[in-house]
């Protein structure tokens, strides 16, 4: 099956025949973008602005998810959110950065990216790439080592063609950053970036968010 999220709608649809089975969505909050995750062992799981929910195929229902923490409050929220294959992970937002779910587990964890004199960052996006968590935010794109801790932000005055981000993709040593205004190239070994315009083939200089693939 080809499952595909439509505002607040699951769509299944089967390859061999071409016929689609709709499923309603959790109903509680209209989203023009929810994010839908196969896990390793084929759950299926709904992200959107109101939290994270798993879809029961044998009754054709989202369920909210339970954990021991709150992940319907407290601003966090899945409506950015990304999974990792390797680590059957769903990455949401919250004030302070990272919130992490792991769907083998149904463990969470929060990691802390954003003191609270410096919460003016809109995540419009998250990955994990090579190791370390990449921010694509409204105030330049953020690099965090979980395991250092360290973090770093990259703005214009670092070579960014915006402060405002909206993805990040990342290609072997390589980050494909859409921005504001323009495509970046960001060799975040060296920290080289090098930016693509409309005359460069682009149709628009500006992005918007979900703007990858």
């Amino acid at each position: 099956y080809l499952w595909t999220s439509q505002s607040e709608k699951l769509v299944r649809t089967d390859l061999s025949t071409g016929l689609f089975t709709v499923f309603e969505g959790p109903g509680n909050v209209e989203s023009d973008h929810p994010r839908i995750f196969e896990d390793s062992t084929g759950q299926l799981w709904w992200c959107n602005a109101a939290g994270l929910y798993l879809f029961d195929r044998n009754i054709g229902e989202m369920r909210p998810v339970e954990t021991d923490v709150s992940i319907h409050e407290n601003n966090i929220s899945f409506m950015y959110a990304t999974y990792n294959n390797d680590t059957d992970e769903i990455y949401g937002t919250c004030d302070s950065g990272i919130f992490i779910f792991n769907c083998r587990t149904r463990e969470v964890s929060i990691i802390d990216i954003f003191p609270e004199n410096e919460r003016d960052y809109t995540i419009m996006a998250i990955s994990r790439w090579d190791g370390e968590f990449w921010l694509a935010t409204s105030n330049g794109l953020v690099r965090f080592d979980p395991v250092t801790a360290e973090r770093k932000i990259y703005k214009q005055v670092d070579g960014l063609p915006s402060d405002i981000v909206y993805s990040v993709l990342g290609a072997g040593d390589e980050l494909w950053l859409a921005t504001h205004s323009g495509l970046c190239q960001f060799d975040y070994v060296n920290e080289k970036m090098t930016t693509y315009y409309r005359e460069q083939g682009l149709s628009h200089n500006e992005f918007n968010r979900w703007s990858s693939c």
